[in-house]
């Protein structure tokens, strides 16, 4: 893969504090204009921005799992469902206050790349994301502090 793909990073939780802090300490990634951040507070917000923003290369989802109205796996199915090429350009991610036992049975589980149980440290957050993508071919240039 190409290291100069468009990425998009979407969190999706319901407590916007956390959306803020995410979109304090995540803004490094977006210097380099190769990186667009997205804030979502539920499902709908999501499903919105993704038909509003078309389909960018690179499709990083990290969401909160549990959530009025809808579940982080709900996003996850739509996504896939929106995203046919999700296996191999979507991202998907989990930051939650539950123990990630708890949710090894659904089926959705086995997509899920990584899985941050909150409180978690958001630079060792991002720092796993840059780094699972640089894997999988895909450069993110990261500003200093």
């Amino acid at each position: 893969m190409s290291s100069l793909k468009k990425v998009s990073i979407h969190f999706i939780d319901d407590e916007v504090d956390i959306l803020n802090l995410m979109h304090l300490r995540f803004q490094r990634l977006e210097i380099s204009n190769q990186v667009q951040l997205i804030f979502s507070e539920g499902y709908r917000d999501l499903v919105s921005k993704l038909q509003e923003n078309g389909q960018d290369d690179i499709l990083v989802i990290v969401t909160d799992i549990n959530m009025p109205e809808y579940s982080g796996f709900d996003v996850i199915s739509k996504v896939k469902e929106l995203r046919h090429d999700y296996r191999e350009n979507v991202f998907f991610y989990i930051a939650s206050a539950y123990d990630k036992s708890q949710f090894s049975d659904d089926p959705n589980m086995k997509d899920v790349l990584g899985y941050f149980k909150k409180p978690f440290d958001v630079d060792e957050m991002m720092k796993s994301i840059v780094s699972d993508l640089a894997e999988h071919g895909i450069n993110i240039d990261v500003a200093k502090k």
